[in-house]
């Protein structure tokens, strides 16, 4: 281990020889003082990376640096370019821009100000990251001055349909050094195509060359080692060759492929410009995920309620949890569902190692970062940290415990665990404009509108009734009044029932025990 602490110290002399890798040389001694822990899974790499979730670290490798900032110059260059060109054909044109995993944005940076002149014509700079982390960032750092400016979280290899992005709404495309750190390269090409328009532009700022220094930084992180097709990258590496970007691109759509600084390329960096076809393509509409494994000797929980004092420390430890969250994500207490999963809320390995340091400071504890995808929501961490720290909670509750109140949760605690018994259990309803979950899934993709004027059955009303408000418009179930009777076995007197709503409850019920596979 000396040995190779020397070998480091020798090398990094010459890196801090060139002043602009001075930070990132920085952060590789963090990450080489950390490995050990990283390599065992003690410590996530993100905590070293982005320290308290702040991306201060990273930040200054994507700016102020000159090949950097060479590169997205001249995304910037031809951004503007386009957009010169849009308005030029049409003067009323709105611009819509959309940058995928703009992160701490080092793009976003040159290119605001580049777009400055044009900004009564901008409609929208959609700003998009896998972690919120970074779009709380971006509307600290840019929103004042870029009312145009929206947030949204994207990644990148899920359908953006599944992320309430618009197909084919937008103009230009940005994305600078994000796209290789997919699982296939060619699925997520798509599905940056889908949301472009025809003609539209991708302008892609890649890196083409990998370095010991991208290597012990971002190499620790899962998603440099996610790629699943390494016939397309360079070897040991999720990067990809000039050549084999100009060939996948032009496979998904991008008909035109421009390398506007080709004899760049010896700087390890290269911008694409590609336009779009227009042509809509299938694209998978989920990564596939491992399940996740099932731990068959786990102890069943307990009860929620063992006392009152139990019961008055849990209710203390969920309300420091729902501070430190709100805190986190910049959102009101009430608006926290407590059995919902942390990453629900954008909740991911950077902002949570600044929402864990919040509970631990306020309850004197040492929770690891990544017991918070252990324990994924606010009640389940809550159970975990009354189970775990019970002498460190008890001095932060009063001797006295307030009154009970109810606390509106489901109690989802497993009372017997038998790895042989599983239940799959079915799903079934109906919807206006919709008979089925899956229609009804469908119209919420595609944006329908329910709401429709009512038929003329809903004005047959009894002799002599005037109600006090008629309305014309409602969300109407078609098939409302489709109650089996006879199968149910009910009277034929009681068969009016198909004239309530418990009828149409009983029928779906009924469809869904159908649907079950055993």
């Amino acid at each position: 281990m000396t040995f190779l602490w020397q070998a480091w110290d020798k090398q990094q002399q010459d890196y801090l020889q060139i002043p602009d890798l001075t930070l990132s040389v920085r952060l590789v001694t963090a990450c080489l003082q950390q490995l050990p822990d990283i390599l065992t899974g003690r410590l996530p790499a993100t905590e070293v990376l982005f320290p308290e979730s702040s991306v201060a670290n990273v930040e200054y490798m994507y700016q102020q640096n000159a090949v950097v900032d060479y590169f997205n110059r001249i995304v910037a260059d031809w951004l503007v370019r386009g957009v010169e060109q849009r308005l030029k054909s049409d003067a009323n044109a709105k611009i819509r821009i959309i940058e995928i995993g703009a992160g701490t944005g080092g793009t976003t940076a040159m290119v605001l100000p580049a777009l400055a002149p044009y900004r009564h014509a901008i409609e929208e700079y959609c700003y998009t990251d896998i972690s919120k982390a970074f779009l709380l960032h971006a509307e600290q750092r840019y929103g004042e001055d870029a009312p145009f400016l929206r947030y949204r979280l994207w990644n990148v290899e899920q359908a953006p349909t599944e992320a309430g992005i618009a197909l084919g709404a937008y103009d230009f495309a940005l994305a600078t050094n994000v796209l290789h750190a997919t699982q296939a390269i060619r699925q997520t090409l798509s599905h940056v195509h889908s949301v472009v328009k025809q003609r539209g532009l991708l302008i892609l700022n890649e890196g083409i060359q990998k370095t010991v220094l991208g290597l012990l930084t971002f190499g620790l992180l899962e998603g440099w080692w996610r790629y699943q097709d390494p016939e397309l990258r360079i070897p040991g590496s999720p990067l990809l060759s000039p050549e084999s970007w100009q060939t996948v691109l032009k496979q998904q759509g991008f008909s035109r492929v421009v390398l506007p600084k080709v004899q760049a390329q010896c700087l390890g960096q290269q911008v694409f410009i590609a336009e779009s076809d227009g042509l809509l393509r299938a694209y998978q509409a989920q990564t596939p995920t491992e399940p996740q494994a099932i731990d068959a000797n786990a102890k069943p929980s307990e009860p929620l309620i063992v006392n009152e004092r139990k019961e008055h420390a849990r209710e203390h430890v969920i309300s420091v949890i729902q501070q430190a969250l709100s805190t986190t994500l910049k959102l009101p207490v009430h608006v926290l569902e407590l059995d919902q999963a942390f990453s629900d809320y954008g909740v991911d390995s950077i902002l949570g190692a600044g929402f864990v340091k919040q509970i631990n400071n306020a309850l004197a504890i040492t929770l690891n970062t990544a017991i918070i995808f252990n324990h994924s929501s606010i009640l389940r961490l809550a159970d975990y940290i009354v189970a775990t720290y019970k002498t460190e909670v008890k001095p932060s509750v009063a001797e006295n415990p307030p009154a009970k109140h109810v606390i509106p949760i489901a109690n989802n605690s497993i009372q017997e665990a038998n790895p042989e018994h599983i239940a799959i259990i079915g799903m079934s309803g109906q919807f206006p404009g919709a008979e089925t979950v899956e229609h009804f899934w469908q119209n919420l993709i595609n944006g329908v509108d329910a709401i429709s004027e009512l038929p003329a059955e809903y004005w047959d009303l009894p002799v002599g009734y005037q109600p006090e408000q008629v309305y014309r418009y409602g969300g109407v179930l078609t098939k409302r009044a489709c109650f089996d009777a006879k199968f149910f076995q009910y009277r034929a007197t009681r068969s009016r029932i198909d004239e309530s709503a418990s009828a149409l409850d009983i029928a779906r019920k009924l469809a869904g025990v159908r649907r079950c596979r055993h």
